[in-house]
This record gives structure tokens, C-alpha cells and sequence, in this order.
């Protein structure tokens, strides 16, 4: 296949939605949260008759609570994660290529081989390739003709 570019821009809502969403498609985040809202749950339907003396109590509650944050701290943590790389805001132009990709940004150029491309991650309107050192490359779905989506997944 031809080289071809496509040109890309995330802003602050984009990077966060794919960020909470690769978390959500693992397992132990579903387990963790749905854990917790049980915990959660159960502590408030025996609230009256819970002994508060107790220390099992105590901690009954703060293994909830602590699970139940996961979500957020993820959204706080790709916020933070936004706002300290100002590349991500930026123009990025990525030519996929044979051998590898081109990153082209304002002030930076790269060279990323296929071989380090880890896998692919469809995220219906998202597509991520995720490198070797756990770096994501993000783009929307619609960026890409069926062709393209097609080699991009052949090279992976």
C-alpha cells in the first residue's frame, strides 16, 4: 500500500474519554468498581445496625470508598497527564509507511518502527496503537478509509 498521513489534534475531553475507556475494557477495572459499589451498598442498607466500635467496620467502609475512587483518579490523572505534554494538544501528522510511522509535530519528528507497535485497540470511535514502552498513539476511527484500517491492523 501507499504511504499516507493522517493528521491529528486531541483535545482535553477526547484524551480523558479514551483514557477512562482503555481502563474500562480491562477486567479488574469492572471487578474493582462493582466490587465497591457492593461494599458501598451493603454498609448503607446496614447502616443502623453496624457496631461503629468495631475496627472491621471501619474498614469495611474504606475498602469501598478507596475502590470506588478508581475511576477518578484515572479522569484526574489523564487530566494531569493533558496538561503536562503540551505535544498532545498540538497537530500531529503520523505517515504510516512500509517499514514505519513518521511523527511530525510543531518543533519534533519521529520515526516509530512497526516492530514496536504492541497491539491495536478499537475503541469503536477510537483507535489506539499502543508501542512497546507503553506510549499510545490515538486516533479517531473515522480518520481512516477501510483500506487503511484494514493495513494498519495487518501490520500489527
Amino acid at each position: 500500500m501507499e504511504p499516507f498521513t493522517i493528521s491529528t489534534r486531541l483535545t482535553k475531553a477526547d484524551f480523558v474519554k479514551v483514557a477512562l475507556r482503555r481502563l474500562y475494557r480491562q477486567a479488574f477495572a469492572w471487578i474493582v468498581s462493582l466490587v465497591s459499589i457492593g461494599i458501598l451498598t451493603y454498609c448503607i442498607s446496614t447502616i443502623h445496625s453496624m457496631n461503629w466500635s468495631d475496627e472491621g467496620s471501619y474498614m469495611f467502609w474504606a475498602f469501598g470508598l478507596v475502590f470506588l475512587q478508581l475511576p477518578g483518579l484515572h479522569y484526574f490523572k489523564a487530566k494531569r497527564t493533558f496538561a503536562e505534554n503540551p505535544r498532545i494538544n498540538q497537530m500531529v501528522h503520523y505517515t504510516f509507511d512500509g517499514d514505519f510511522i513518521r511523527v511530525e509535530g510543531n518543533g519534533f519528528q519521529g520515526y516509530l518502527s512497526w516492530d514496536d507497535v504492541k497491539k491495536l485497540e478499537d475503541l469503536n470511535r477510537w483507535i489506539c496503537l499502543v508501542t512497546k514502552d507503553q506510549n499510545v498513539l490515538i486516533f479517531q476511527s473515522q480518520s481512516f478509509t477501510p483500506e487503511q484500517s484494514q493495513y494498519i491492523r495487518s501490520k500489527v
